[in-house]
Order: structure tokens, then C-alpha cells, then sequence
């Protein structure tokens, strides 16, 4: 965020108006008596924990000569008061923030009538953000390989759950033939797999994405475990291998565990990894002694890529005598109206216009 402030203080609204907004939005001893301007930055930009070192602040010293007294009016103080509450809210934001603020100079132009000489702050700008940019890019690069995908998978669903979900209409969830011959060694627990099917633009990803939001917010007793996983949304994402990795990534850090070193598999790479599996097995025995809740939210998912593998840790926790994955970690994904295949005897969300969207 950029903040620019001048010598102005701003429109203070009326005490009413103030009172109600605070109501509003949960704020408690809010004092009245102050701008619009001030509300923005104290109630918007300093208590945002997601602007942490990520805000920067400009004061302008502006050389007046020249102006009429009309446009003196325009960018002075609005009265001496004003005057002394924009001089108090400089102080606090640089206590608060002593880094992040920086002074430029610019000058009025009677000629134009407008501010000249704001080249200096263009550059000053772009090298200052170059640097919140320059961090964030090394942080991000030491991370893990399966950290890194969880970012872009996360910021992924964070920003589908923004869109609007109708929930006056019923979800109907849709059951395959009973009679149909199983994939699964563990029908009766099978309700774990979360189908959401549709076309395109019916709200699928969209669910699973609000899914996977409310689940980041769930508090109990528990440790939860939340994965997102959206299909080919970058190298990290583009191999059913990498999903597995992550699961067992995360349960090693919530079992405080020392991580395995796993390969990050490309896409044209699909062979399966049989150690990967057989210690994922034994992980989730783990998992099954414990307060550890895991839920995978996935997204843009194959079925004929994708069943296999699941095909294989089934085969391998029949070996375990567990049936852990499947009791104990929902997963909810989205598929497309066309495909072909879709494993039978497995529940599922179906999303068309004979099935509307619903709740949650």
C-alpha cells in the first residue's frame, strides 16, 4: 500500500456517522472526532496485519510560491486544528513505522497551476517497492519446494472464494449405482471424497474454494491441516506426484517430524512412487493416534490422472491393515462436465441446472 499525505487533515464526518461505522465494523472507543483521512490509514492500513511491512509513506513538502490565495486554500491546513491533527498522525506513523516513511519535495508551477517536480518521488518509489519486491522474491525462493506451492494454491482459492455463491437453491448430492463394481477395498467410508461436477462456470472451483477458507478458520482442539492443491497452476502443481509430497510434508511438520527429501516431479514425469506411498502409509498411522485433522482441497483435477495414484496408497494401506486416508481426510475437488470417466460407486455433487447451486 502507498500512502501519500500532505498538509491537509481531511472532512471529519459527524459523530453519528462515525459511531455507526465503528458499530458497524466491530471497532470499540473509536473517537469521533476524527477524519475520513485518518480512519483510512489507522483503522485500514496500520491495524491490517496482511500490510505488515508492506506500507509506504510520503509526506509532501510542497514550496508554495506562487499561489493565489484560493489555491492556498487547497493544499494548506484546513485551520489551525487540522493543522496540529495531521502533525500528530505524522508523528505516529513514523513511530509506528520509521522505515517506511520518506519525505519529497515538490513545487508549484503558477504557470500550469499544477505540482511540478515529482520526478525524484517516481524513481524513489519504484526503488522503494523494487525492495518490498526484492524480499518477498528471496523469501519465497528459500521456501520449500512444497511450501511454494502451497502459496500459489492458497492465494488461488483465497481470491475464488471472494466471488458470490448463491445459497438460496439446494446443492443436490447424487449417488452412484450401489450395484455398480467398486474401485475402493473401503466403500462404506468412501463419503470422504467430496465431488463437486458441473460445467464450466457453475460455481465448482468456487465451493471448493469457500470450503477450503472456512476450513482455515476452523479452532478446536485439533491440529488442523489444510492443503490446496490447484492442477497446473505452476510447475509445483502440474504432477499428481507433487500432491502426495505435500500431504506428507505437512503431516511431517505437524508430527514435528524431520522432512524427507522428496523430488518435486515435472509433469512429463509420471512414474509412480512406490517409497513415497509406503511411507505416506505409514505416516497416516500415525495420523490415526493422534489430534491431527488433515483436509486436501483440490482443484482443475484430471480423473483418469488421478485415481491411479489413489489406487496405489489404497494397496499399500490394505498392506498397513489402514484405512486411514479415507476416514480421516476429506478431500474436495471439482470436475468437469466432460469428462469421460468417473469412477463408479463413488458419491458425488452434481452442479447443472437441474441441480443448482446451494449451500456449502
Amino acid at each position: 500500500m502507498i500512502v501519500f499525505i500532505g498538509e491537509r487533515y481531511g472532512w471529519i464526518p459527524s459523530g453519528d456517522l462515525i459511531k455507526n461505522a465503528a458499530t458497524l465494523k466491530g471497532v470499540d472507543n473509536l473517537n469521533d472526532d476524527i477524519s475520513v483521512t485518518q480512519l483510512e490509514i489507522e483503522y485500514g492500513a496500520l491495524l491490517n496485519p496482511d500490510f505488515e511491512g508492506r506500507i509506504l509513506f510520503y509526506f509532501r513538502e510542497l514550496d508554495k510560491s506562487g499561489m493565489s490565495e484560493d489555491e492556498l486554500k487547497i493544499y494548506e491546513a484546513e485551520s489551525p486544528l487540522h493543522e496540529e491533527k495531521i502533525k500528530i498522525l505524522k508523528e505516529k506513523i513514523t513511530s509506528l513505522y520509521p522505515g517506511f516513511v520518506k519525505t519529497y519535495q515538490a513545487k508549484w508551477n503558477s504557470d500550469t497551476k499544477k505540482i511540478d517536480n515529482l520526478e525524484p518521488l517516481m524513481d524513489t518509489i519504484l526503488d522503494d517497492l523494487y525492495h518490498i519486491f526484492k524480499i518477498d522474491i528471496e523469501k519465497y525462493n528459500s521456501l520449500p519446494w512444497q511450501e511454494r506451492a502451497k502459496v500459489a494454491s492458497d492465494n488461488y482459492f483465497k481470491e475464488k472464494a471472494k466471488v458470490y455463491i448463491d445459497t438460496t437453491t439446494v446443492l443436490t448430492r447424487v449417488k452412484k449405482d450401489n450395484e455398480s463394481v467398486s474401485l475402493w477395498k473401503f466403500p462404506d467410508v468412501i463419503c470422504s471424497f467430496n465431488y463437486y461436477y458441473g460445467k464450466e462456470g457453475m460455481g465448482k472451483s468456487t465451493r471448493v474454494a469457500n470450503k477450503y477458507v472456512k476450513a482455515l478458520e476452523v479452532k478446536d482442539d485439533n491440529i488442523n491441516i489444510s492443503i490446496p492443491f490447484v492442477f497446473s497452476l505452476d510447475s509445483y502443481t502440474s504432477n499428481i506426484n507433487n500432491l502426495f509430497s505435500i500431504i506428507i510434508y505437512e503431516i511431517e511438520k505437524a508430527l514435528g517430524k524431520k522432512h524427507k527429501d522428496i523430488k518435486c516431479f515435472t509433469h512429463e514425469d509420471y512414474t509412480i512412487p512406490f517409497d513415497n506411498y509406503s511411507y505416506l502409509a505409514k505416516l497416516l498411522k500415525k495420523v490415526k493416534e493422534s489430534n491431527i485433522k488433515v483436509r486436501v482441497f483440490i482443484d482443475n483435477v484430471k480423473v483418469n490422472d488421478f485415481f491411479p495414484y489413489f489406487k496405489e496408497l489404497e494397496r499399500l494401506l490394505v498392506d498397513y491393515d489402514e484405512d486411514t486416508f479415507y476416514k480421516n481426510i476429506p478431500i474436495y475437488f471439482t470436475l468437469a462436465l466432460n469428462e469421460e470417466v468417473i469412477p463408479p460407486n463413488l458419491p458425488f455433487f452434481d452442479i447443472s441446472e437441474t441441480y443448482p447451486l446451494g449451500d456449502l
